[in-house]
């Protein structure tokens, strides 16, 4: 499970208050990694981490979104909610395929390139 919040400047521990709340709102996900995502940021926990931990891997993501948001002609900080989400299924499909540069070692160590390795990625849309 991952998810997209357009909001820059953000910490662990703001990270950890949003999937608190998402996990609180709803049955935990048949997931063995959990993310948050925002343009500069990319939070991921174990499954096993209890509610409200800081998250086990804290990424930078401006190099690795650099060139989605560099095709679109938009800056991170300009970027609509929903152009955002859009722009993660994107960097993740091709994640999925094994089809994206950069890949920093700190993302190879969070699993996450593992979990979503040829997977399918399905965008909810909020209800």
């Amino acid at each position: 499970m991952i998810e997209a919040k357009r909001r820059l400047r953000t910490d662990g521990s703001w990270a950890a208050q949003i999937l608190g709340n998402l996990l609180a709102h709803g049955q935990p996900p048949p997931a063995d990694l959990l993310a948050i995502i925002v343009p500069d940021r990319l939070y991921i926990w174990r499954s096993s981490d209890p509610p409200h931990a800081p998250p086990a891997y804290e990424i930078d993501t401006r190099p690795l979104l650099a060139p989605y948001f560099e095709r679109i002609g938009v800056r991170p900080e300009q970027i609509q909610p929903m152009a955002f989400e859009a722009l993660v299924s994107w960097w993740l499909n091709d994640l999925a395929r094994g089809d994206v540069a950069p890949v920093t070692q700190e993302l190879s160590k969070s699993g996450l390139l593992d979990a979503v390795s040829g997977a399918q990625i399905i965008h909810e849309n909020p209800a």
